[in-house]
């Protein structure tokens, strides 16, 4: 339901909310909502997008009208409350910005506000490739390679084999019509991302099934991913898990009894199908604000594809706006195989596949009989070579027989898709072909390469495969005897807060301990007596003299021991980070779960924000962060000297390394290189192999973005045509970097210009096996994006 134009007055986003689900309503929604509420949606939008003869009245108006639709539809606001707020996903900002930034460019070339040379150098902006989400340009070469070797040839081509395999019947016809024109759709949306108008038209397509034609006009949506997948999102990112209850749908009296005496639950109801409208009695009406009902059909497992329905217009959104954050864009894939396996009956897909075969087997038999023929045998090939080199008819006869052997192994694949048994079979032998095509073209079939098929949602999926990784794993506890040490260094030695009321001011915040007069006090000399007036002087000196003196033989003897070690410290101080993060890792548990520590630069990996949220990890915590230069690259040398620093000085505090391993266990360094998504790489660097050195060194684990790592191309001959870090450390795992611990994410999409089949895979050295196998248990076969998988599979061929 649209209305032209937009509201005159500056409206509260309560008011906008109901003004939203007015226009999001189907021609339907009578179905199941009450007559006098469709007209009381509408008079309230009509009201709010008049010309106001008197403002304030206009507002008392809008408000009283608001009142009553609150008490007209029970529930709706306060659904709009139980919601996690959400904000646009960091790609959709970054998309809306370059939107604006162009029309302002746009609007300057119209009004001619810039001269001619500003007016060609804004041009040539506008016809530059949008790199800034990550698709790249794809070429129609690239799309006529991609039509051959899924299809056999262009779908221009295949319409012409109707009469010739010998489709005659009108139903046939149409709907082998149908089936070619989604798969020329098909290879076309495969080379992006699915937009807002490919979605609205495969949800307005989905409409004519009659699978779930009694939910007409509702709300609806789809999620790629299964059932769980969008229950998931339900659960832990729109709503507090604990208000969320599951249901699966038997028959309308149980539903209802389910659900009538809940008064503040929301309720996620798994349906297969519902063909005829439930919902149209008064009885139900008061419940549906709270329903949301998840596609548990046939067609959804096969798929990997989920619609989701319901009239709460916020929840719709919201799902809309984490389903980006999270998953990334739909696979494009795998909505045109939905498509299909809706629209053309399996008796069809089966007579068309006989047919297919039925020619191939006649093209064979001419092909053989102009082999008799022309060369005398069937068997010599150098002889078939010549033939079909010189033969235009006999060639022509080849390639049909090529073209019709792709489409029949393409329809092969969506027939096993209609059956749910044979489809997780299917899928397991796609992964495995993908894994070891993957390996064979990016890793040199390098088998101590640790690879993991994301078998849905794209790069963003891998990522968030691995925060879970993290969120899930148990960490290594400290010895006892470390704790205690660490406790009592840390409740003796002052802290800021306590050194600031002594007047001891120093640069650093933290347990900045020494001034450098101090430093030669630390060192023994041959008068015990002086050595023990000297180190009282510094007790009293720092303000401890009293509590040293109250600790037990035991606990002076550590504190003695600890600043006797920081003389081995190029600097006499311990800084901020050091102290706080032992206090977390040690003692911060009592009270609170530790969380994984995340560190990436903020401006060259923006995306990151959506995928680790901060109430489940520490984002560059403690000051830590990931330096950029002047040139916009990496500072490896800065990151690798605080590290070190780190170390040294964790040191002081526990010689055996138990809790500075304990520290590079949580710790994630994300480094994006090549870049997403503009693809630049800064390889070549010597800093970066001291970087790598060091880490190989320590248990902090290096997580690779590397979704453009197939498009870094290097001019010098002498050196491989693509490099990337990954690529330089599995070269190198027999030699210095056997023991790393290094996580990449690989978007064979991203480089094959595929970004429509949202699919990738995660890879790992030996030592971080055990993320590839937690990955493994997470995206099982029956969950792949099978049509995505068959694609990839024949472009790595």
């Amino acid at each position: 339901m649209r209305i032209v134009g937009k509201p005159k007055l500056s409206l509260r986003e309560e008011i906008r909310d109901f003004i939203d689900l007015y226009h999001s309503l189907g021609q339907r929604a009578e179905n199941f909502l009450p007559r006098h509420i469709i007209d009381n949606l509408r008079s309230f939008t009509h009201l709010c997008y008049e010309e106001p003869d008197d403002p304030i009245l206009q507002e008392k108006e809008i408000n009283r009208q608001l009142l009553e639709l609150k008490e007209a539809i029970p529930g709706y606001s306060d659904v709009s409350l139980m919601l996690f707020p959400h904000d646009e996903s960091k790609a959709f900002e970054y998309r809306t910005k370059k939107n604006k930034f162009h029309q302002r460019l746009i609007s300057l070339i119209d009004t001619e506000a810039i001269n001619e040379d500003e007016q060609e150098q804004a041009k040539n902006i506008l016809k530059c490739h949008d790199y800034s989400v990550g698709t790249p340009p794809v070429t129609q070469t690239n799309l006529n390679f991609r039509y051959q070797i899924l299809l056999g040839d262009q779908v221009s081509e295949l319409r012409k084999f109707r009469e010739v395999i010998g489709i005659k019947d009108k139903v046939e016809e149409a709907q082998w019509n149908f089936l070619l024109d989604v798969l020329d759709q098909m290879v076309i949306q495969s080379s992006h991302y699915t937009t807002a108008a490919e979605k609205t038209d495969f949800l307005i397509r989905s409409e004519q099934t009659i699978n779930f034609k009694g939910l007409n006009g509702f709300l609806k949506t789809v999620v790629s991913g299964s059932s769980d997948t969008a229950v998931k999102l339900l659960k832990e990112e729109l709503f507090n898990p604990v208000i969320v209850k599951e249901i699966n749908f038997t028959d309308e009296e149980s539903l209802y009894k389910a659900i009538n005496g809940d008064k503040t639950s929301i309720f996620a109801i798994r349906i297969p199908y519902l063909r005829k409208n439930l919902f149209n009695h008064r009885r139900w009406f008061p419940l549906l604000t709270r329903m949301i009902f998840i596609d548990t059909s046939d067609v959804s497992k096969s798929t990997n594809t989920t619609l989701v329905f319901c009239l709460h217009n916020k929840i719709i959104q919201t799902l809309n706006k984490v389903h980006t954050k999270k998953l990334g864009a739909l696979a494009n894939s795998q909505l045109n195989l939905r498509l299909i396996l809706e629209k053309v009956s399996k008796r069809n897909l089966e007579h068309f596949k006989t047919l297919i075969e039925n020619k191939i087997e006649d093209y064979r038999n001419e092909i053989t009989l102009l082999k008799k023929e022309q060369l005398g045998t069937i068997t010599d090939l150098e002889k078939d070579i010549v033939l079909f080199k010189f033969d235009e008819f006999s060639r022509q006869i080849l390639k049909d027989k090529y073209t019709l052997e792709k489409l029949r192994d393409y329809l092969d694949l969506i027939l096993n898709c209609t059956s749910v048994s044979t489809i997780k079979e299917q899928n397991k032998r796609l992964i495995q072909e993908f894994e070891e095509r993957t390996k064979k073209y990016f890793y040199s079939e390098n088998d101590q390469v640790q690879i993991a098929t994301i078998v849905e949602g794209g790069g963003r999926n891998q990522i968030k495969t691995y925060g879970e990784y993290l969120l899930q794993r148990k960490l290594k506890a400290v010895d006892q005897d470390i704790i205690d040490r660490c406790r009592v260094i840390l409740e003796v030695i002052p802290d800021t807060y306590q050194r600031t009321l002594k007047n001891h001011f120093h640069k650093n915040f933290g347990v900045n301990l020494f001034l450098e007069k101090y430093k030669q006090y630390l060192i023994k000399v041959e008068n015990e007596a002086d050595n023990t007036g000297r180190f009282n002087n510094f007790l009293i000196d720092l303000g401890i003299y009293d509590k040293y003196n109250q600790l037990s033989k035991k606990e002076q003897n550590i504190i003695k021991e600890f600043i006797s070690n920081l003389s081995n410290l190029n600097k006499t101080s311990i800084s901020d980070d050091v102290q706080m993060i032992i206090r977390d890792v040690l003692f911060g548990k009592e009270d609170k779960v530790l969380k994984p520590y995340i560190l990436f630069n903020k401006y060259s990996s923006w995306e990151y924000m959506d995928l680790f949220p901060t109430d489940r990890f520490d984002i560059n915590p403690f000051d830590l962060e990931i330096g950029i230069n002047e040139e916009g690259r990496i500072d490896y040398d800065r990151l690798t000297n605080r590290l070190e620093r780190m170390k040294k000085t964790f040191q002081v505090f526990d010689e055996s390394g138990n809790l500075w391993d304990s520290f590079c266990e949580n710790l994630t360094i994300v480094i994006n290189d090549p870049a997403n998504p503009s693809g630049y790489s800064d390889f070549n660097n010597r800093s970066l192999l001291r970087f790598l050195k060091f880490i190989s060194s320590s248990k902090i684990t290096l997580f690779l973005d590397e979704a453009y790592n197939d498009s870094v191309k290097i001019d010098n001959e002498n050196e491989p045509k693509w490099r990337t870090i990954s690529r330089y450390v599995m070269n190198n795992l027999n030699q210095q970097y056997a023991r790393i611990n290094l996580v990449s994410s690989i978007s064979t999409t991203k480089n094959f210009g595929a970004t429509g089949d949202r699919l990738g895979s995660i890879i790992a050295t030996p030592a971080k096996k055990d993320v590839i196998d937690f990955a493994r248990k997470q995206n099982s076969p029956e969950k792949g994006n099978t049509n995505s998988l068959f694609m990839l599979v024949n472009i790595l061929e």
